[in-house]
């Protein structure tokens, strides 16, 4: 299991401080803000206005969320979930579980294999 946190520089140091005295191997990750934490919360509402004025097509395949861990239902708000997204927990394990139980194959597409790595540990 993975945890990230998100904070002020000063916390992390003692969160990271705290994880190795305990004989953790914590590791910072290089990003620009704390996506996915309440450290966005400025951000929701003027995305959510952003996305307001986009007309999203019916997607031709399900969709699995993050924020809910499960399948996107077809009357989803996807603006209000997508604007969740900034702030709230990534249900990676719970989508991961989700998507399993729909496909034989995943299959990461990107610059690395984090989330290989991440699916390989979960499912």
């Amino acid at each position: 299991m993975q945890t990230v946190v998100a904070g002020a520089d000063s916390e992390l140091e003692a969160v990271l401080a705290s994880a190795i005295g305990a004989g953790l191997e914590p590791a910072r990750l290089n990003v620009s803000h704390g996506f996915h934490s309440p450290a966005m919360h400025g951000v929701p509402a003027p995305f959510a206005q952003v996305l307001a004025g986009t007309e999203f097509a019916e997607p031709d395949l399900e969709l699995i969320s993050t924020v809910t861990g499960q399948a996107v239902p077809p009357e989803a708000d996807l603006t209000g979930l997508l604007a969740r997204q900034l702030v709230e927990p990534v249900r990676f394990t719970q989508a991961l579980r989700a998507l399993a139980d729909r496909c034989e194959l995943l299959v990461e597409a990107g610059p690395g294999h984090t989330l290989s790595g991440l699916a390989r540990d979960s499912v």
